[in-house]
């Protein structure tokens, strides 16, 4: 049958039909196509915890570093390393017949001056200041001598036994003639020999400089002083030449041996020095003493027995036995002893530390805080810990005592030092190991919390200023959600934040949008 023109215009009609219902049903399809997709959370009850973490070293609450108030020869060692000892306990003493005699002189005079002064016995009395003035003379003229001895001693040691090792020994550039392993050994000695030139130097100087109204003490401590200088210098090369061997050295056996020998011989020689010295020193010391001790006599006697010269020669005993007491060591604190340096026989100088000690018991943890978290921290913190040693499973309990005001900068950010101490004695917790610390700064317990990530705030457009906070609340849909303000607490460690108004348990918020 032949088509009319009016049948292709009604089927012309009907492509456009469905060419249309086709795009309407794309776009629609495409429209939801953009619908944004939501991760979100409930709104719960439970407890939130704020932390502040730190990373901290054990250490004892307490150190004590341990030394004489006056020099002397150590007679008694009565510690070793890893004792423990309590407050008062005796660690060392110092030989101390001089100062224990002068004192039982002196308690004898208190006990004598109350009878009265026959003239035979003011005679006597004179014929003893008198006496011990020339003994004191004496003693002084030895103190010199002694300063020179010894500095002749000493120079004698450096010129016949140990410069040979040297080339230039005495100049200002000497130069250790043996091959050493490094740069730093050789370096050290040869500034030591250029030191020891020096003292020597000052040393004769002050010979020079002597009179006849030189104070004698302090000579003799300055030869202490120089002596000390000398002293470590042989200690130091003694070690150098006893480690040689003729293939690190380059040296004949022959050679070596004659440097050995020779050392061995400066350091005799330099302890020979010291002996003259603390004995001329000791000599100068008692003549000193009963010099003073005659005089006080002769005048308590002549004056008789007032309450005034009572009274003065008590104090004298007070100060012999005073002086007594320096001649020992004893334990400032309860704890135990780490370091032992000196050795019975030794001589050693006033202040130098010779025993370290430190606290048992419980131990402290010192850390950094950031200054992003001091505020959050209080005193009576409590805390947990764990060490490295023991790993998380393994939980110590501590509280924080302490918050140092002044900053630390560490890489360039301001940070306080905290300390904390452990709440009970552990003999699991050694000093030096790693503390990581986590301090309770706050808590809530059963509030209403959502994570933090789901609060959003908002802000001033020209200050820029925190104006309110909201959170993203699903509407009942499920296809889009509804800002609500709320009213935030406590923040937690943990990536939860409360709630104090504005939400119900059970409302969906969101947390993410893609």
């Amino acid at each position: 049958m032949k088509k009319t023109f009016k049948s292709y215009i009604k089927k012309w009609h009907i492509v456009v039909l469905i060419i249309f219902v086709l795009i309407v049903v794309g776009y629609v399809f495409l429209k939801g196509g953009d619908r944004p997709i939501f991760e979100t959370a409930l709104v719960t009850t439970g407890d939130i915890i704020r932390e502040v973490s730190v990373t901290g070293k054990v250490s004892p609450i307490e150190r004590a570093q341990l030394s004489f108030a006056k020099g002397g020869i150590v007679t008694k060692i009565a510690v070793k390393v890893g004792d423990k000892v309590k407050r008062g306990d005796m660690i060392a003493s110092l030989d101390d017949a001089v100062d224990k005699a002068n004192l039982a002189a002196a308690e004898a005079k208190l006990a004598d001056i109350s009878r009265t002064l026959r003239p035979e016995e003011w005679k006597l009395e004179q014929s003893k200041v008198n006496s011990s003035k020339v003994a004191l003379d004496n003693s002084k003229k030895d103190s010199e001598n002694a300063f020179r001895e010894s500095y002749n001693t000493v120079q004698s040691a450096l010129i016949n036994y140990t410069d040979q090792i040297f080339d230039n020994p005495q100049s200002i550039n000497p130069t250790i003639k043996v091959r050493l392993s490094g740069t730093t050994q050789q370096s050290r000695i040869n500034e030591l020999r250029l030191k020891v030139t020096e003292n020597m130097a000052k040393w004769k100087a002050d010979i020079d400089a002597m009179t006849s109204g030189v104070d004698q003490d302090n000579l003799l401590s300055k030869a202490m002083q120089y002596l000390d200088v000398d002293k470590i210098f042989l200690s130091e090369l003694s070690a150098i030449v006893n480690g040689l061997n003729s293939v690190n050295s380059g040296l004949t056996e022959a050679t070596l041996e004659i440097y050995i020998s020779d050392t061995n011989t400066a350091i005799s020689l330099q302890n020979q020095a010291i002996t003259v010295v603390t004995t001329a020193d000791s000599a100068l010391r008692n003549a000193s003493s009963a010099y003073v001790e005659a005089q006080n006599s002769s005048s308590l006697k002549v004056a008789g027995s007032s309450s005034e010269s009572i009274k003065a020669q008590a104090a004298s005993v007070a100060a012999y036995r005073a002086e007594l007491s320096r001649n020992q060591i004893t334990a400032s604190i309860d704890g135990i002893i780490t370091r032992v340096v000196p050795n019975v026989g030794e001589y050693v100088s006033p202040g130098m530390t010779l025993f370290d000690l430190q606290s048992s018991g419980i131990y402290k943890i010192e850390a950094n805080v950031a200054e992003a978290d001091i505020a959050k921290i209080a005193i009576d913190d409590t805390a947990q810990v764990t060490l490295d040693a023991y790993g998380q499973d393994v939980i110590f309990g501590a509280k924080l005592v302490r918050i140092d005001p002044a900053e630390t900068v560490l890489e360039g950010v301001p940070t306080y030092k905290v300390t904390l101490f452990f709440d009970d004695e552990d003999e699991k917790i050694f000093s030096g190991m790693t503390a990581n610390t986590d301090i309770l700064t706050d808590k809530r317990n059963d509030v209403m919390m959502v994570p933090s990530r789901s609060i959003l705030e908002e802000k001033d457009e020209i200050t820029g200023q925190v104006t309110g906070r909201f959170v993203r609340v699903m509407n009942p849909d499920n296809r889009d959600f509804t800002k609500v303000p709320v009213t935030v607490g406590l923040k937690g460690s943990s990536g939860t934040t409360e709630i104090i108004s504005g939400l119900n348990i059970g409302d969906t918020v969101v947390t993410y949008v893609k």
